[in-house]
């Protein structure tokens, strides 16, 4: 009994807390757009996010705050995950990736500047938020698609999985043409690409969360 009450206690816990993931992308879109507004000379068209919080922009704090946030807020996500996966070892890894997503975008938003100079492993500030960026995406991909084979039955509806599907697509074409392999397909419009997958990886994360948190509410009305 007692193991039992402190099972569903920590299942509690871990639904609550996942209310941060779902004002992680509000919170993330709302800062970033902001700031994209005040930020003189400023293109969401041609520039990416980094850009705004880069050493020498004016409004450089509230754009890594914004980073900083988001990457704080989402961590609460992976344990959610975790907790409605099939098996607890798929649980185990898909939690994995998404701290490694949230990691990442600390590391991204302290090596924040494309500078040359060198600071760490002989790497620059440019190559160093580079290298976090796309460790933290690819980490966050997989997490989706491993999502997709190993969450629960009462979360992996058929609807569900056609959403996550579409928004995998999506996401790897939006990442192609930002130019995550180097090469970018639409040169002249780099902060829309960057945007594209940005917004469908949140999206995701917004409807997974919701999804997850209600179905979990209504199991412990049963």
């Amino acid at each position: 009994m007692a193991k039992a009450l402190k099972y569903h206690s920590a299942h509690n816990f871990v639904r609550y807390a996942a209310l941060l993931s779902l004002i992680a992308p509000i919170y993330f879109m709302g800062i970033s757009t902001y700031a994209s507004i005040i930020t003189p000379d400023y293109s969401v068209i041609s520039q990416a996010y980094s850009v705004l919080a880069r050493h020498h922009m004016p409004n450089a704090i509230l754009m890594t705050t914004g980073f900083l946030g988001y990457a704080l807020m989402i961590q609460t996500l992976g344990p959610l995950l975790f907790i409605n996966a099939h098996t607890k070892s798929l649980g185990i890894l898909i939690w994995a990736l998404v701290f490694i997503y949230g990691l990442s975008g600390i590391f991204a938003s302290v090596y924040k500047d494309a500078g040359i100079q060198e600071t760490i492993w002989n790497l620059s500030e440019g190559s160093m938020h580079d290298l976090a960026s796309r460790i933290g995406f690819f980490a966050i991909l997989i997490a989706i698609i491993l999502s997709v084979i190993g969450l629960n039955k009462n979360i992996s509806s058929n609807t569900w999985k056609i959403f996550s599907t579409i928004i995998v697509i999506l996401t790897i074409f939006f990442a192609i043409s930002f130019g995550l392999d180097g090469a970018r397909l639409f040169p002249n419009h780099v902060g829309l690409m960057q945007r594209g997958f940005f917004i469908t990886i949140m999206l995701w994360i917004f409807v997974t969360t919701a999804i997850c948190i209600l179905n979990n509410v209504n199991e412990n009305k049963k």
